[in-house]
């Protein structure tokens, strides 16, 4: 009878030691999800204020968490020269947006990484002209991390260099055949940690089933010492 009281205390000491893992984990998550939406909203935030100082206006969408230029500001018709035009309006944005993400630590550290994105117009299907159109996004995006890696030093260049790749999608994402001018421009997209990765929930998981158990054996030696 003795025996089976004890596998009882066991399984119910098994149960809430499980419940008390599931609660944790969702404690954990519910908190990262929340800090990388309020670090995502405070990047945005300080960046409209940068923005505003040099006074220049790219298209900006939180949600999505990209900066929009047009190409026509940034680069000369069909090719991936910069304009002069272009070289200064990255020279007021690039360290506007470098002083939004490393001005503070707590934001910072929930950005992976900065994508340069090229995109081309006319979705056209002929293979020779898609070539075309991916090695015209992909130059450009190229040539704006280029400019970020010449450019005379500003606050964070370093770091902020550290943190960008570069990408094309040429034609593929235009929305149409004809050329629509706001199917060509160059996005900057942040990158931000993935509060979901599942790698992490295991690994937080493990970690708390690990404490539990060490703690329940520790307990349970103590107890046949006495």
């Amino acid at each position: 009878m003795e025996n089976e009281n004890d596998s009882w205390v066991s399984f119910t000491d098994l149960m809430a030691a499980m419940m008390l893992v599931f609660v944790l984990a969702t404690a954990v998550f519910m908190k990262k999800i929340d800090n990388v939406d309020k670090s995502k909203a405070a990047v945005f935030d300080i960046l409209k204020k940068e923005l505003k100082e040099v006074g220049i206006d790219p298209k900006v969408d939180p949600e999505n968490g990209t900066i929009e230029l047009s190409s026509k500001i940034v680069f000369d018709t069909n090719s991936a020269r910069l304009r002069s035009e272009g070289r200064s309006y990255l020279d007021k944005l690039i360290p506007a947006l470098a002083t939004a993400i490393f001005h503070r630590p707590e934001i910072s550290k929930h950005i992976v990484a900065v994508d340069i994105v090229g995109y081309s117009s006319q979705n056209i299907d002929a293979t020779s002209f898609k070539e075309k159109m991916m090695s015209l996004s992909l130059d450009r995006a190229q040539k704006v991390w280029s400019f970020a890696l010449s450019d005379s030093s500003f606050r964070y260049q370093s770091a902020f260099l550290g943190k960008l790749r570069v990408a094309g999608w040429g034609s593929t994402k235009s929305t149409s055949k004809k050329d629509i001018e706001t199917d060509r421009k160059v996005v900057f997209k942040l990158q931000f940690v993935n509060p979901y990765d599942l790698e992490n929930v295991k690994n937080i998981i493990d970690r708390d089933v690990k404490s539990i158990i060490d703690s329940s054996e520790s307990s349970q030696s103590s107890e046949t010492r006495s």
